[in-house]
């Protein structure tokens, strides 16, 4: 009888062993049954781990602990989310085999180096549900009862992956906006000594033509020579001034020097100047502008480049023979441009574009007639820069095209407003003494040449020590001074002069290749308040030589 018991006893303990067994299988128990050699093996938390349990659970990486062979005895919900599978299918897997195939004998070999220490390293998880999941995976040893086994913590990289190629990207934004600007620099660099070489030959050159202008003669060769370089030199100098105009304002390093301005004088000035390439054209150039004299305030200078741009490219897109047309009427409060010409015109979907830079219009060939593709793209610039707009219309190739400037006028256009505009404009004619300090011989020597007709006492000369002595021994009124001279530049002499003659100083007025606005603002921290640029325009000249106040001259 106690036999019977006895087994009974013994088969309520083997049914409730069973019954733990399949808990444990069913993942209801936090253990997990490992089948070897030695037959089934069952891992448990006990109780007084309870603590390090939520600790665990709540972490942010995955965590398992693995068996000496890799099977995942226990793991928290961060695992479970990691690899897209419920923890109790987790329980009695290798984690290898979550691992990318490729990745996998990697990961068996960190596995038996973590006996002896410590590993860590860069792996994928991309088997089952797992989408090529980059993880960082810790492996340390640790006894369990008595057992070898593995800590395994996983910390998803995705996210701190992507954060490192944002920085990357960042980065190499900045690397590419570091070249530009550096390229920027450097071709601001190269544009602004491109100009300078290119000016100090086009001075003797355009002082030349003017010295021609002079002569009275009747021999239409000799005409038709002189008008050929005065107009060659002219269209090189808008270039290059075009050029760098438009490099200036894209950087922001241009200035409007607004006044009281006469619309129509200002137009007068630019028609004066289209005459001769209309003329050479074979233009018919018809010109209606309005006699009152439209007031605004305005950069003068750069209205009469935005206006003479597009007169200059009507006259550039129209046949010889053709006909350009200028009207200027008032419009309310606004004065309104128009050039009209009867030329090649443009498609009308290129009107959008025509004012972009580097944009130029077609023939019927399909090729540009020529040109850098900035003059009119400068002209918008500047428009807007003074409150205005700038529009293009053409019916198409072959019908011409129409361009329309709106400028806002002074709210003021009374008689007295009008009289002292006029009153601004005019200056008495006076003879000065100047001093022409240039290396370059031709250009100093025409420029001499070329004054001395104009009826001023004009010496020349070549060099910084020479020029800092005929201020002493000539007493010039008016100093033109080269600034890159061979052994002082023209902002040393000027320091100098100021130092040495204090009030007795001639009004000095830099005449120079350079013509970058901090060209100019270096001349002007050198004591030079006047900054003129190669080739100079003879009236704008004549002008700064009769507002400078003449000195009182010392006898030699």
């Amino acid at each position: 009888m106690s036999l019977e018991l006895e087994n009974a006893h013994l088969r309520d303990r083997l049914a409730e062993a069973e019954a733990v067994i399949q808990a444990i299988r069913c993942g209801e128990i936090d253990a997990v049954v490992v089948n070897s050699s030695e037959g089934a093996r069952i891992f448990t938390l006990e109780g007084s781990d309870h603590p390090y349990r939520l600790l665990v659970e709540s972490m942010n990486e995955g965590a398992a602990t693995l068996s000496e062979d890799g099977i995942i005895l226990f793991s928290n919900p961060r695992l479970a989310t990691l690899l897209r599978t419920p923890a109790a299918e987790l329980a009695g897997t290798r984690l290898a085999d979550w691992m990318a195939e490729a990745e996998r004998k990697h990961f068996k070999r960190m596995l038996h180096d973590s006996r002896d220490r410590s590993v860590s390293g860069d792996l994928t998880l991309g088997a089952g549900r797992v989408d090529s999941l980059p993880v960082h995976v810790s492996l340390s040893s640790l006894f369990v009862k008595g057992v070898r086994c593995c800590c395994a913590v996983l910390t998803d990289m995705s996210l701190a992956k992507h954060h490192a190629t944002l920085a990357a990207s960042a980065e190499y934004v900045r690397q590419v906006n570091e070249r530009l600007r550096e390229a920027d620099k450097r071709k601001d660099e190269f544009l602004a000594t491109l100009a300078h070489e290119l000016r100090n030959p086009l001075a003797p050159i355009r002082a030349a033509a003017y010295i021609l202008k002079k002569f009275d003669t009747q021999d239409q060769k000799l005409l038709q020579a002189r008008d050929v370089i005065e107009r060659q030199a002219g269209h090189l100098t808008r270039l290059i001034d075009d050029l760098l105009e438009m490099s200036r304002i894209t950087q922001g390093k241009i200035e409007l020097r607004r006044r009281p301005e006469s619309l129509t004088a200002i137009i007068a000035g630019v028609v004066q100047s289209a005459q001769s390439a209309m003329v050479s054209r074979q233009h018919q150039f018809i010109v209606d502008v309005e006699s009152d004299p439209l007031l605004m305030d305005a950069d003068a200078i750069r209205i009469v480049q935005a206006v003479g741009n597009v007169i200059e490219n009507a006259a550039k897109y129209t046949k010889p023979g053709g006909r350009v047309a200028l009207q200027v009427r008032q419009q309310g409060n606004q004065a309104v441009i128009g050039v009209q010409d009867n030329g090649i015109g443009f498609e009308p979907d290129m009107a959008a574009r025509m004012f972009d830079m580097f944009v130029q219009a077609e023939n019927g060939d399909r090729r540009p007639n020529g040109g850098l593709g900035i003059g009119l793209a400068l002209s918008r610039k500047l428009i807007e820069m003074h409150g205005g707009t700038i529009t293009a219309l053409s019916a198409g190739l072959g019908q011409g095209a129409e361009f329309e400037i709106r400028l806002p006028l002074s709210a003021t256009q009374s008689p007295q407003a009008t009289a002292a505009v006029a009153a601004g404009g005019e200056a008495p004619a006076a003879a000065r003494r100047v001093l022409i300090v240039d290396d370059n011989a031709d250009a100093a020597d025409s420029l001499c040449a070329l004054l001395q007709m104009s009826g001023h006492e004009v010496k020349s000369v070549y060099r910084g020590a020479d020029a800092l002595r005929e201020m002493i021994v000539f007493h010039p009124d008016v100093v033109l001074l080269d600034i890159g001279l061979p052994d002082l530049d023209g902002y040393e002499i000027a320091r100098r002069a100021h130092a040495s003659l204090g009030e007795r100083c001639p009004n000095l007025v830099a005449l120079s290749g350079w013509g970058r606005e901090e060209d100019r603002e270096l001349a002007f921290e050198a004591g030079i308040p006047v900054h003129l640029t190669k080739p100079v325009d003879v009236t704008m000249l004549e002008r700064v030589l009769e507002n400078v106040a003449p000195l009182a001259h010392a006898t030699a």
